[in-house]
């Protein structure tokens, strides 16, 4: 078996075993950003972006 072979494999193993576990739900689920999350971080862009001095280049 090809080193390529044995990463593919393991690779797809590791899949197969954690999906089960629901992995990428649950990081789906922490990540997930609703409407009022989202208004949110772009109010806190804003004061960042205006927390900032200016400068002159």
């Amino acid at each position: 078996m090809s080193r390529s072979e044995l990463y593919t494999t393991a690779v797809a193993d590791y899949l197969a075993r954690h999906r089960a576990a629901g992995v990428r739900e649950r990081l789906d689920a922490a990540y997930d950003i609703d409407d009022e999350m989202a208004r949110l971080a772009s109010v806190m862009a804003v004061v960042q972006a205006e927390s900032v001095p200016r400068e002159k280049w």
